[in-house]
């Protein structure tokens, strides 16, 4: 999905989202694309410290 969809869609909802936001949503995308799976929340927040970003 394209970020300018997400924003349509978050404006649809009423959510305002924050570059933090988007941060974890790329991060997650990212991590999907690379193990191809959807990750719990232990495994993700290994990733973030992975990454540097936690």
């Amino acid at each position: 999905m394209e970020h300018k969809n997400c924003r349509k869609i978050a404006k649809q909802l009423n959510v305002n989202m924050s570059k933090k936001h988007w941060i974890i949503i790329f991060l997650m995308r990212d991590f999907y694309n690379k193990y191809n799976l959807t990750p719990k929340t232990r495994m993700f927040l290994q990733y973030l410290k992975k990454k540097k970003y936690f």
